[in-house]
């Protein structure tokens, strides 16, 4: 494994084009999220937003073709984009816009590299809000290929990916072995391994990886000692008992005849996890049958502070997919068109056939009591109970959302099934 040291060397977060300035945001005593508020000078404020929109359309979708697991899943939108996004660089017009058009990005070249460096830098300012984020996305090149230089100086100047050079031809499990390492020190140890076995082969030319890991603390303490045992419905009626962890405080929350929501503010408030409970035992699969980037934006902004008596399982697992056919299933073959018709932008050598044999995702999220401070205590009735009291059980299969609350960029997408499974 050899990195591009070359190509990467100087090439820092803080120095990326159009990523200049400061945004300003004001109080934001609720902690809800809101519409993106993006003054980060370099993109105009509605190309980044136009960006962050194709995100959250790209997470719905992958959740529907992910949808007939009915396992726990999780996946960033962010990463899965992202690692799509820089592959467009290297491919011929025609084909760049049909990739580009799944991906919603309706954005002239130059623009949709201002908007995606912008969103990373702003985001890159609130990682150390999280305790733990990290997100790492990867491309591995067949060592040997003379790779054009526009491709990838773009790669690492406008998506600050990292660039390895690697030996699939001759030892394609040492590659992998590789992946798995850069995955480990990526995330701490989090994340090992990544891929296994038969993830890349000889053939392969290119690759991509991404890793994301959120742990998180909330802004508002759970209370330890009230977490207990509490029965959990799974899809097939069984019932299960998990700990339950429980919260009483002003949160961001909203009621529709299909879903409780409900919006949790990590410390800082620069991120938060939006939390969709399906109503009255509903199936979470047809509860989710309408749910598009639309609806989830809808559901956002519907969101008002309302007392919450909150029960919530604690959950912690990695979710490790090869979305090679999720992607294909999208739409976007030309990714993966082995006559190299689509990739005359990434080598020198016409006559050498490339595309992107595998893109591998791997992602851990963990959820627990952890949080900065006790709610503050909320005005009663005579009974006791705040006049508005709104009671959300998570007690059955449901999803949640990790978004970056400045940028409205979707972090992490996923499904609840059964909060034992690791």
């Amino acid at each position: 494994m050899r990195l591009f040291v070359g190509l990467i060397a100087g090439c820092l977060l803080c120095g990326l084009p159009g990523c200049g300035g400061e945004s300003v945001e004001g109080d934001l005593p609720d902690f809800a999220p809101r519409r993106p508020n993006l003054s980060v000078k370099g993109a105009p404020i509605g190309d980044q937003r136009a960006y962050a929109k194709g995100i959250r359309e790209l997470g719905a979708k992958l959740y529907w073709q992910l949808d007939g697991k009915k396992a726990n899943v999780v996946f960033s939108p962010f990463g899965v984009h992202a690692s799509i996004a820089v592959l467009t660089h290297g491919m011929e017009r025609a084909a760049r816009d049909r990739v580009r058009e799944v991906l919603d990005a309706d954005l002239p070249k130059v623009r949709f590299e201002s908007a995606y460096s912008s969103l990373l830098h702003r985001m890159d300012q609130d990682s150390d809000a999280l305790n733990y984020f990290h997100a790492g996305t990867a491309l591995w090149l067949q060592d040997g290929l003379t790779f054009k230089e526009s491709f990838l100086r773009c790669v690492v100047d406008f998506h600050a990916q990292q660039l390895y050079a690697s030996d699939f031809v001759g030892d394609a499990d040492q590659v992998v072995d590789d992946m798995n390492e850069w995955a480990s020190q990526q995330t701490g140890g989090w994340i090992n391994p990544m891929v296994g076995d038969g993830h890349v082969s000889e053939s392969t030319k290119l690759a991509s990886t991404h890793v994301v890991v959120v742990k998180g603390g909330w802004h508002y303490a759970f209370d330890r000692s009230a977490t207990r045992d509490t029965a959990f419905r799974l899809a097939d009626g069984q019932s299960v008992n998990v700990p339950t962890m429980h919260l009483n405080a002003k949160l961001a929350c909203a009621q529709t005849e299909l879903w409780q929501v409900v919006y949790l503010p990590y410390r800082m408030g620069k991120h938060g996890m939006l939390i969709l409970v399906p109503r009255k035992q509903a199936d979470l699969s047809r509860a989710a049958e309408t749910l598009d980037g639309k609806e989830l934006a809808m559901l956002i902004d519907s969101l008002e502070l309302r007392p919450v008596q909150l029960a919530l399982p604690r959950f912690a697992f990695t979710s490790r997919l090869d979305l090679t056919k999720t992607i294909q299933a999208l739409g976007m073959n030309d990714l993966f068109d082995r006559s190299g018709a689509a990739f005359t932008e990434t080598i020198t050598d016409a006559k050498t056939p490339i595309a992107i044999d595998t893109l591998a995702s791997a992602v851990r999220v963990e959820v627990k009591e952890d949080g900065d401070k006790q709610p503050d205590a909320s005005s009663s009735d005579a009974d006791g109970q705040p006049a508005d009291l709104m009671t959300i059980r998570c007690d059955q299969p449901f999803l949640f959302f990790v978004q970056h609350r400045p940028t409205g960029v979707m972090l992490l997408a996923g499904r609840v099934a059964d909060p034992r499974e690791q």
